[in-house]
């Protein structure tokens, strides 16, 4: 933002809206690749314990930060393996606190 003062407010926009454009699609497809992921870990957690328990979500989110990040070396896949546990295990608290899907509930 420091290069930007003094720039026209058109100018500035136009920046922001390439550099969002230019990582957008990577990221996307990123995201995409991990939920993928994840909901097939918790799937196959699921069907081989035959419980719902949030055990599972943080599960699946290790492995899926694991085999994400498999091809990068071991510091990599620890590190998203714990961030994707975390961020799973995460929405499971929310979820039953009764933060997340608040908006859906008039939905369903």
């Amino acid at each position: 933002w420091r290069a930007s003062r003094g720039k026209p407010t058109k100018l500035v926009v136009n920046t922001l809206m390439n550099s969002v454009g230019k990582r957008a699609g990577a990221a996307s497809n990123a995201m995409g690749a991990l939920a993928i992921m994840f909901s097939a870990y918790e799937s196959i957690i699921y069907y081989s314990t035959d419980e719902d328990r949030a055990v599972n979500y943080l599960g699946a989110g290790a492995l899926a930060g694991v085999t994400y990040k498999s091809t990068m070396g071991l510091r990599p896949m620890g590190v998203y393996g714990v961030g994707l546990a975390a961020v799973g295990l995460g929405a499971v608290w929310a979820s039953r606190k009764g933060y997340y899907g608040r908006g859906l509930q008039g939905l369903l």
